[in-house]
């Protein structure tokens, strides 16, 4: 197993500055998550790792190999990568056996190498199968045992399951991440899917205009977005003006304490509430809200209320996710209640005198 260390890359195509100032750890074994929006340039960042792109500045280590810096770069066939494009690229001519050896030397065919790779990938006994005989996410399995069938130092998955309907994309990702724990292998996926990266990742990276604005594990990424940016795409957010006092943010839903990372010096912020902190109480306990639109997902309930208030200062919304078994309906009267810390972040006026630290 090797680590990743990306250090200070930088890419422009023409004028366009692609890739500023990358900087990325993933730890040996652990899979990370490049999560952006298209035309971050989350694909030109894997396409650089691989050596398909050469970078105008930086340095790239897998283990304790320099694969590129200011001086040098290894091409493609030495840095030991796998990579897995978006639809698998698979040989139409070759049986899905053929194609998993495809690269190898005799002694690992030999050595059972391609079975051993099928077994892991749940594609055992359908190795005389040819690719137009499978479906698109047995095609990406194959993809998957390919690149992992020579022992590669590093593995790069772009946008892997974004041509599969949504309930293959969930038990391909779970069985993906599964093989590539056993395998042991470091692995970094680019995607643009919230919940792809939040649930495959040990480490998440967000990108934004070619920069990395955030890193970290997934619970803290959702849970404590360095900008308001972030926090909006990675999950719906409810977003109000408070007055900060001793780490506590007062509004319109009461004194809410505000987590310790949020280094507040200002009188005024703005909070973010996740829809899963409201909690829904009778209408006499909390603040008084009604439901204005119900958006059922099956497993759970996204809820808009707007808050009832005596001299509300202007009709406020908020966002609160429910179980799926509810049965919530337009016009109800419910009580709010905001369960847990909150994220407080500077005014637009006031952001040199407050800092988000994570």
């Amino acid at each position: 197993m090797k680590d990743l260390r990306i250090t200070s890359l930088n890419k422009s195509f023409g004028k366009v500055n692609v890739l500023r100032d990358v900087n990325l750890h993933v730890p040996s074994g652990q899979i990370a998550a490049v999560l952006g929006p298209s035309g971050c340039g989350k694909t030109t960042l894997l396409r650089t790792i691989a050596g398909f792109e050469e970078p105008d500045r930086g340095c790239i280590e897998v283990g304790e190999i320099t694969v590129c810096d200011n001086s040098r770069s290894l091409p493609p066939e030495k840095r030991r990568i796998g990579y897995v494009p978006q639809e698998g690229a698979l040989f139409p001519h070759l049986t899905v056996a053929d194609n998993v050896a495809f690269g190898l030397p005799r002694k690992l065919r030999r050595l059972g190498r391609v079975e051993e790779m099928l077994e892991l990938t749940g594609m055992a006994n359908l190795g005389r199968r040819m690719p137009h005989e499978l479906s698109g996410g047995q095609q990406q399995r194959v993809a998957l045992a390919r690149a992992l069938a020579p022992s590669p130092s590093l593995i790069l998955l772009d946008e892997p399951f974004s041509a599969l309907d949504a309930g293959l994309r969930t038990t391909l990702r779970e069985d993906v991440r599964t093989a590539l724990k056993e395998s042991g292998t470091t692995a970094v996926i680019v995607t643009h899917d919230q919940e792809e990266a939040l649930s495959m990742a040990d480490v998440v990276s967000v990108m934004k205009s070619g920069q990395m604005i955030q890193t970290a594990d997934p619970v803290t990424l959702y849970k404590s977005p360095v900008d308001l940016d972030i926090a909006t795409f990675v999950g719906e957010t409810t977003q109000l003006t408070a007055n900060v006092h001793n780490a506590c943010a007062n509004c319109i839903l009461g004194q809410l304490p505000i987590q310790a990372c949020c280094m507040a010096s200002v009188n005024q912020a703005t909070i973010m509430i996740r829809p899963e902190q409201f909690i829904i109480q009778q209408p006499e306990e909390g603040i008084r809200a009604q439901v204005t639109a119900v958006k059922y997902l099956g497993h759970d309930a996204l809820l808009t209320l707007r808050i009832l208030d005596d001299n509300p200062q202007e009709d406020l919304e908020v966002s609160a996710r429910v179980s799926g078994l509810s049965n919530y309906k337009i016009g109800d009267i419910v009580g709010l209640k905001v369960d847990g810390e909150v994220m407080a972040y500077p005014s637009e006026n006031k952001r040199d005198q407050m800092t988000i630290s994570v």
